[in-house]
């Protein structure tokens, strides 16, 4: 039997090939459970950690990263704040590891004080690194609203 050659025959091939090296490597990776997490794994992570409660809610549910931890306040963000929020996710057995960032509504719409606001921004950057916090997270957004702040403020 002779097949056509058309259009959807030749992406149908394409794509066939494309995607056998995957395969093969997802056959051939040996599965371990359960997934246990390291330096080459995503992190589970929930928001909360502001009070031992919280922290200890967390813990209990077996996750070991935190979002949040108590940092926030007015910007510009300091060092020994974040390094305390740090600890106190530490003494808990947990491990501060994103912080959303916000309140520079003036630098988000073009207003007069946008200048001094994305300097602070930048302070709180420096402070976070210095601190040791690995991630800040920010919606730079004209709603000004996020998931992560609409979930937060409603869970904790």
């Amino acid at each position: 039997m002779i097949r056509r050659l058309s259009r959807r025959n030749l992406m149908q091939a394409a794509g066939a090939t494309a995607f056998a090296p995957s395969f093969e490597a997802a056959a051939a990776a040996p599965s371990q459970w359960p997934v246990v997490e390291g330096p080459n794994t995503p992190h589970i992570n929930m928001g909360g950690g502001r009070d031992e409660a919280g922290m200890r809610r967390i813990k209990q549910l077996g996750v070991d990263y935190v979002t949040g931890g108590g940092v926030g306040g007015p910007l510009p963000w300091k060092e020994g704040d974040i390094r305390a929020a740090i600890e106190r996710c530490k003494a808990a057995g947990l491990t501060l590891y994103n912080v959303m960032i916000a309140g520079f509504n003036k630098a988000i719409y073009g207003r007069p004080g946008r200048d001094e606001e994305i300097d602070k921004i930048r302070q709180s950057i420096q402070a976070a690194g210095k601190a040791g916090l690995p991630v800040i997270e920010y919606n730079f957004g004209s709603s000004g609203e996020s998931v992560g702040n609409w979930w937060d403020q409603r869970w904790d």
